[in-house]
């Protein structure tokens, strides 16, 4: 039997730090244009986002950014703080994973739509502004109105590629590749083809997540096993034959986790322990560096 690997796209495949994580703070600054300039600028930082990719059921940037002006809105000074975020988040995961926790914590409706299901709610139109630009969402959503936030061409433009070509080559040539992401469809295939990134036979993505879930109410998007279990699905490939999902954040280990997947989590050494703590089995510096590791029979 032919042998897996699966991989997260954002932090694994791509460079995200200057393109997902700016149009968060980007969409931020302008949902939240009537909080105060030093609170504005108090939550809108680097800082906040890793305290949120730590956190469990924030995977979504789209729901992550709808926390963070909730939070960031709250007339509760003891959550409104920065300092806090982290007791906050734990106190609102003790109620509903990521933004259906925190939106009980403040007493928001529980029954919204979460962000990213039709029709498109304002904030995600402002974020797909900043993170397409206005001739991608104009392809990818039309009719969807433009907001000029950021960069005309998109902040998707500043992304560049993590893994070397020659690498996934090699892993193509060894095992069957799949990706399991929590892009949009659209998103996901224009980055495998502005990357001319090749070999793998199966893409998981966020549409899917929600297309499954219309049909199954206990489907879910990472840290649930189901992207994973859905490629390892379209791969032909069972769980015990899968050598490992590469993730960079703590909700990607556990999702290996959930699904009996090896977690391999890919990210700074400072990052090492709190992946370990959210199940991977080895960390690594990079995407390339795991590979070297899985392929040292076949190189040599």
């Amino acid at each position: 039997m032919t042998d897996a690997l699966l991989f997260d796209m954002d932090g694994v495949l791509v460079d995200t730090t200057a393109s997902y994580r700016h149009a968060i703070l980007a969409c931020f600054r302008h949902i939240a244009a009537d909080l105060p300039a030093n609170l504005r600028d108090a939550w809108a930082t680097a800082e906040t986002l890793r305290t949120f990719k730590a956190a469990s059921g924030f995977n979504n940037d789209w729901c992550l950014t709808e926390a963070l002006v909730l939070i960031a809105s709250t007339p509760e000074p003891r959550l409104a703080d920065p300092v806090t975020l982290p007791r906050t988040l734990a106190r609102a995961a003790t109620l509903a994973p990521g933004l259906e926790g925190v939106r009980r914590l403040l007493g928001q409706p529980a029954d919204q739509p979460l962000p990213g299901t039709a029709p498109m709610s304002p904030l995600v139109a402002v974020f797909q502004s900043a993170y397409l630009g206005r001739d991608l969402l104009a392809r990818l959503h039309p009719g969807t109105p433009y907001t000029p936030i950021a960069r005309e061409d998109g902040l998707i433009r500043t992304e560049t590629l993590l893994v070397s070509s020659e690498r996934i080559g090699l892993a193509a040539a060894r095992f069957r590749l799949g990706i399991a992401t929590g892009r949009p469809r659209g998103e996901a295939l224009f980055a495998l083809e502005h990357h001319r990134i090749e070999h793998f036979d199966a893409v998981v993505t966020h549409d899917d997540v929600l297309e499954a879930s219309r049909r199954d109410t206990d489907v879910a998007g990472k840290p649930h096993p189901w992207p994973l279990l859905e490629a390892l699905r379209q791969l032909d490939v069972p769980p015990e034959r899968c050598l490992g999902y590469l993730g960079d954040l703590p909700d990607d280990m556990r999702a290996a986790t959930a699904a009996t997947v090896p977690g391999l989590g890919i990210a700074p050494a400072e990052h090492h322990p709190a992946l370990a703590a959210a199940g991977a089995m080895r960390t690594f510096r990079s995407t390339d560096e795991a590979l070297g590791m899985l392929l040292e029979p076949l190189v040599a």
